[in-house]
């Protein structure tokens, strides 16, 4: 895989990143007595965003060097993993979103909760936000990755 369509791929995952933030954060404004988790959600999803623009803004820094994406460095496929997962959670959380808020105006405060409650359990809301927390510490470990790779030459 090289430079530009890693870049591309991060740039990909990253406006799914705020797209699902944007929601979050619309469910977040919309409704009472949206539970805590959903407010972590939102700054969970704001890490990751900036995890990835540091992605992007080292690969497009430095895409020349020829040690960060050869295949034996592994980065590539690294990246591709994270961000695959990363695009995973977040259109989840979309469709979550989606299926909540589908014809809920803020008004309808039962309406919402009843779905909200439906489609989100405690522990459904808990591993949204282990995926996040996961996907930020995997990009950050690339990240470190290819700063020290880009250092190193």
């Amino acid at each position: 895989m090289d430079p530009i369509c890693v870049a591309e791929c991060v740039v990909e995952c990253t406006l799914i990143c705020y797209s699902a933030g944007k929601a979050l954060n619309g469910l977040r404004d919309q409704f009472t007595h949206v539970p805590q988790k959903v407010a972590t959600l939102v700054a969970e999803t704001k890490v990751v965003g900036g995890a990835l623009a540091q992605i992007q803004n080292a690969i497009l820094q430095r895409d020349d060097h020829p040690g960060m994406w050869s295949p034996s460095s592994g980065l590539a496929q690294k990246l591709a993993i994270v961000l695959e997962a990363g695009a995973i959670v977040f259109r989840c959380l979309e469709k979550d979103i989606r299926r909540i808020t589908s014809g809920i105006t803020a008004l309808d405060k039962p309406l919402w909760e009843d779905r909200a409650h439906e489609v989100w359990s405690s522990d459904q809301l808990n591993a949204y936000l282990d995926d996040l927390k996961g996907c930020s510490r995997r990009l950050a470990h690339c990240y470190r990755f290819c700063k020290r790779t880009m250092l190193e030459s």
